[in-house]
Order: C-alpha cells, then structure tokens, then sequence
C-alpha cells in the first residue's frame, strides 16, 4: 500500500486545499557538513533562528573517535578475531580520558577472553591537542598495543582535524526536526512524514531550499517529496487524527518530563514554576497548530484544549502532593533496577556487526502516553 492511499483527494475548489504532505530521507554526508557553509544558508532562507551550535574542540574529539570500536578486526598474522572496545572514563574532566580495550572472540566456541587494557587517549581542552599512549606508556596494568588498534587510533587523531569545522550529524538531524516541528506535525507512526497546513508552508519551502542547496554541496544527501492534501471526508478525518494524536503525545511528553523535573528537585516550588511555565509556553504553541487545522478543517478540535486542561491541573496536583512525588521516584527506582537486572542476566551473543546505515530519517517512535 502507498503512503499516499487514502490521503489525496481530487482538487475541486481551492477551499478544498488542506496543505502539503512531506518526506524525506536523509544520509550521512560523505564529505562533512562545514558549519561556515551551513549558517549563510539558513541566514538566507531566514532559518537563523535555527542554527546550530558552531562545534567544540571537545565535540568535534568524540566524533573523531566513534570509528575506534566499529567492527570486528580479524587479525591476518594470528588469524584471530578481536572487538575493540572504548570505555569513557570522564567526559566532563580536562583531560577527557578514554582507556581502549581488547576482546578476544572465539566465535566458533562463542567465548571470548577478558578485556584487556592496551591503550589510553586524552583530550586536552585547553591546548586542543590529543595524546595517545599506547601499552606500558599508559600505566602498568596496559597490555601490548596491536599495530591495528595503533592505527586506528591515529586515523581519529587525524579525522579530529576536520571535524572541528563540521556540524554533526544529530546537529543536522535535530535542526531539520526543529523546523518540521514548528512547520505541522508528524503523521502517526510515520514519522518521516508530516503534515503541514496550509497556513505553515512557506517554513516548509523554505526548508526545501535548505535541502536543495545541501544536495548541491554533496550529491543525493536529501530526498524530499511532497504532496498537496485536497479535503475529502477521508482525508479530513486522518488529517484530523493525526493532528491529535501528535498534540497528546506532545502534551503527555512535557507533563511526564515535568514530574521527573519536580520529584527530583531539591526546590520543589522553584522547580514546579519553571517546568509549568515551560509546560504552558509549549502547550500554546500545540494549541496554536491546532486552532489553524481548525480553520482549515472547519471543525473543532476540543478535546486537545480538555487534553491541555486536564494536563495542567494534573501537573499542579502532583507539585503539590509529596506522596505522589515519592511513589513516581519509587517507580522510576524501580524501573531502573529492573531494566539493570536484565541486562546483567542477558548472555550477549557473540555476532557479526551490523552498521546501521541512516536512509530514511529513523526516528523513534513517540514514547507511549501514560495515562493522563
């Protein structure tokens, strides 16, 4: 069945128009996204407002590093098979330290050895300068250093060079999702497609700009495609009910982050009039959204304005109810500790890596509403 089923109609009348329907799927940029090509293009289009943060020293050190425990090594000389693995000591600290580590596998009697310590990276933030150390140099308890673990700890040292003039790709991935946001709403349980009013399409063609100008840059980076939705008693109703769906996820998300915000805080009162003034200031622009569907649709949509009511005053009476807080905290305990045991008490299977490569824009899915 097409994405499309169901969803466009015939074009009668230009009062019939509800909007656009958009999709896209975006990869990884081969060459790099320069931040200094990126922010004139969104000045441009008038998506400054937008624009990322210009990257750090120390991002730009994490990304260099991501390939270090990519993939299984094979070692020609031995003929064994190794997982390189990068523990993260302190990320916060000058230096940023990280120790790497060697697995043996012996996948034919699916074994593998304890890690062992083989070499240690630092980050220096003041002079922005990496430090390998490899084998003894990094400390006693520090093995022999593998000439393949060596090179790839020098080809991140080299990437970090050029990674400090790039946006990341969670930068581009989070920016594209900023403006979608602000431009309609996902369509439920496709959410690489969105729905965008009539009344938002000049943020979506200015996006589309943005898009075209990146595949300019690099060829085949983004693949857009849009439709226009024309109202037919069908279309109107999905239209709708995608419209409400994303707006209570949207409402149950803010309150159920605002009650770990309040239970967790030491100023219960500080806490509670911060997350509700930023509960209220999202909340408007949900509702703004849908008072344009409404206009567009020409119906009410109420029940996300009883949605919004009933969020604001359930918000209100947990901030002040001290037994609430205490069996939220209890439950987020006990959820942690459950989900620890299983991952201790799961044997991990010794398997081929999978890269994941990033097609169509995955994005998870909208975390399941609690009950309001």
């Amino acid at each position: 069945m097409s994405l499309w089923d169901n969803v466009t109609g015939v074009e009668n009348a230009e009062s019939n128009y509800i909007g656009k329907r958009f999709a896209y799927a975006r990869k990884e940029s081969k060459k790099g996204i320069r931040y200094d090509y990126l922010i004139p293009l969104l000045n441009e289009a008038d998506l400054g407002k937008y624009a990322p943060n210009p990257p750090t020293p120390a991002d730009a050190f994490r990304r260099a590093c991501q390939d270090i425990p990519k993939k299984y090594v094979h070692d020609k000389e031995t003929g064994r098979k190794y997982k390189v693995n990068m523990i993260l000591i302190d990320e916060s600290a000058d230096p940023i330290v990280r120790n790497i580590q060697l697995t043996e596998i012996d996948k034919q009697n699916r074994t593998s050895t304890d890690g062992k310590l083989v070499a240690q990276i630092k980050f220096f933030r003041d002079s922005q300068s990496i430090f390998a150390y490899h084998g003894y140099e990094a400390g006693y308890e520090f093995d022999t250093c593998p000439d393949f673990v060596c090179e790839r700890i020098q080809a991140a040292i080299e990437r970090f060079q050029k990674e400090r003039d790039l946006v990341s790709e969670m930068q581009i991935h989070n920016l594209v999702q900023k403006v979608l946001q602000d431009a309609g709403n996902p369509v439920n349980r496709i959410l690489s497609t969105w729905n965008i009013p009539a009344t938002r399409e000049d943020l979506l063609e200015r996006l589309l700009r943005i898009a075209e100008r990146l595949n300019d840059y690099e060829e085949g980076i983004f693949v857009t495609d849009t439709l226009p939705v024309i109202r037919t008693p069908e279309v109107t109703n999905k239209v709708r009910a995608d419209a409400v769906i994303y707006a209570i996820d949207r409402l149950n998300a803010l309150y159920n982050k605002a009650k770990d915000d309040i239970a967790s805080a030491t100023d219960v009162e500080k806490t509670t009039h911060r997350v509700s003034g930023q509960l209220q200031s999202e909340a408007e622009k949900v509702m703004a959204l849908i008072e344009e569907y409404e206009v567009i649709l020409g119906e009410a949509i109420d029940e996300v304005r009883q949605a919004r009511e009933i969020t604001e005053s359930k918000l209100k009476e947990f901030a002040d109810s001290p037994e609430q807080q205490l069996r939220h905290r209890e439950a987020k305990r006990r959820l942690k500790a459950a989900n620890n045991k299983t991952m201790t008490e799961e044997a991990p299977e010794i398997n081929e890596p999978v890269r994941r490569i990033k097609g169509m824009q995955a994005q998870a899915e909208v975390q399941a509403s609690l009950a309001m």
